[in-house]
């Protein structure tokens, strides 16, 4: 399979490095990005052949099977309304779209064109949340009811100097008006909508707290499923350790809870149960197993389990979630399944 990448920002780094890791199933043979010099930099940096300063020089050039969109979400609709007119397979990376209506016209465009599209949630493919889903239907805890996802950073603490993480990294976030819970938040409810189904209600709160962003840093979200409830608390304004998770999942035979001890097992009778994660560097093992799952997708001519069609549900769950924030009240949802 030959790919070209569609932006050379941060993220582009760790579709390259999983890219190389996959190879020679698939190879990149190209990149572009409107600042050019970042894509030579990529080029350069991963033995890429090519490097454009457009996607549609890229498309003219070079003969592709795959387009691995890592620009902007705000990009992504002509990039992929005319990668899907070459009959080129899409690998988008997240959030999808910046509005429903853009999401579905490309799910429709590449429906149209035959073509595959799969969005890039890696969070789904980290081992320890793979492992909790596989758990999950296994019955290990029993019929599940409820959940909750608590996430601490401090991403944009300023340090000494006033610098901050985010904005060493990823400076344009400052003018999102929808940050956390859109860029964040979104791959923590996708998390739940691949372990319990699609959700019937929404209710959250946000925080626009922080003076170097627009965007809210804080958010917590209720999600209600047909029987489970379930909590995503995230702060990027968090003074302190750099980084706390912590991951329960309740139901009638036991709970299930991921922290830093690990994963564990909490069943009636005081059994305790540790069970091992096969992770060896978590964030870049969820790029792995979503790119290899593409791989295969294609191979087999099956749907990709995170399709851009599947994804419209997660990008509904997320503007429902800003609607009840801003509205302060629960919003009802569609359910797919």
């Amino acid at each position: 399979m030959r790919i070209g990448m569609v932006g050379c920002g941060v993220i582009s780094e760790w579709h390259l490095k999983t890219w190389r890791q996959l190879a020679p199933e698939a190879e990149v043979v190209a990149c572009a990005d409107i600042k050019f010099e970042r894509a030579q930099r990529r080029a350069e940096e991963f033995a890429i052949a090519h490097a454009y300063a457009t996607h549609q020089e890229m498309f003219d050039k070079e003969s592709l099977d795959i387009v691995d969109i890592t620009a902007p979400e705000t990009a992504h609709l002509p990039i992929v309304q005319e990668a899907a007119a070459r009959g080129l397979h899409v690998l988008c990376q997240k959030p999808f779209a910046s509005t429903l209506e853009e999401g579905r016209t490309m799910v429709e465009c590449c429906e149209r064109a035959g073509v595959s599209l799969m969005v890039h949630h890696n969070f789904r493919w980290q081992p320890r949340f793979r492992k909790i889903k596989e758990l999950i239907a296994q019955g290990a805890v029993g019929r599940p009811y409820w959940a909750h996802i608590l996430m601490r950073w401090n991403y944009v603490v300023p340090d000494g100097e006033g610098r901050t993480g985010l904005m060493e990294i990823q400076p344009f976030f400052a003018d999102y008006p929808r940050l956390n819970l859109f860029v964040e938040g979104i791959h923590f409810l996708d998390l739940l909508r691949g372990w319990f189904g699609n959700p019937t209600s929404v209710s959250a709160l946000t925080r626009h707290v922080s003076p170097i962003v627009q965007g809210d840093v804080f958010f917590t979200v209720t999600v209600e499923f047909a029987d489970v409830v379930a909590q995503v608390e995230d702060s990027w304004l968090t003074f302190g350790p750099g980084i706390f998770g912590q991951t329960t999942v309740a139901g009638t035979e036991g709970t299930l809870l991921d922290s830093e001890g690990g994963l564990v097992c909490y069943r009636s009778g005081g059994a305790v149960e540790r069970i091992p994660v096969n992770e060896g560097q978590s964030f870049l093992d969820g790029f792995i197993g979503v790119q290899r799952h593409f791989l295969d997708c294609l191979r087999r001519g099956s749907e990709p389990e995170t399709s851009g069609r599947d994804n419209l549900q997660t990008l509904a769950l997320v503007f429902a979630a800003y609607e009840s924030a801003d509205r302060r009240e629960v919003v009802r949802l569609e359910t797919g399944r």
